[in-house]
């Protein structure tokens, strides 16, 4: 009887996706990079003998996965990242961004931050000259952080609780 660790590996992750279109998420159903196979493979020899056995060919495994996928923060949805950033209060979202080891495109900074305004994510800084690279933080944009949806469906969820029409928003 085999009592050492067996691990079977379809190579597939879900990845949270951001469609650059319509500017929401979704997590989908992908092929895994090879880096995250061999780490899937390590789970079975840690602490034992152990095998992996991978259900894809050898040729497809070698030539059509890819060696590393694209890291998170530039996969996430900016504005998640740009709310995040500005819960540690350590700046513009530019400036901290910009020293991240993999940063996301920082040409959409403006944008996105216009974007949480509108949202009321954040606040102008001042009402005689806005700022178009910071702002601050509100009740809103903390909770919006914090859940694991679209600003927009944050917003619309907190805004039920507010109006005691909370069922029918997370049903909406």
């Amino acid at each position: 009887m085999c009592c050492y660790p067996l691990v079977i590996d379809f190579c597939l992750t879900k990845h949270l996706v951001c469609d650059p279109k319509t500017n929401f998420t979704s997590l989908q159903l992908s092929w895994a990079s090879k880096t995250n196979c061999i780490q899937r493979a390590g789970r079975s020899g840690r602490v034992a003998e152990g095998r992996v056995y991978r259900l894809v060919p050898e040729i497809f495994y070698e030539n059509v996965l890819i060696e590393d996928c694209l890291p998170e923060i530039q996969r996430a949805p900016l504005e998640q990242v740009v709310l995040q950033t500005k819960i540690l209060d350590m700046g513009p979202p530019k400036n901290i961004l910009g020293l991240a080891l993999d940063p996301p495109n920082l040409d959409n900074i403006e944008q996105t931050i216009l974007v949480l305004k509108e949202a009321g994510g954040l606040l102008l800084d001042r009402e005689d000259a806005p700022d178009p690279e910071d702002g601050y933080i509100t009740f809103l944009g903390r909770v919006m952080a914090r859940l694991p949806l679209d600003i927009r469906i944050s917003r619309m969820i907190v805004l039920g609780y507010i109006f005691s029409c909370l069922d029918e928003c997370i049903i909406m």
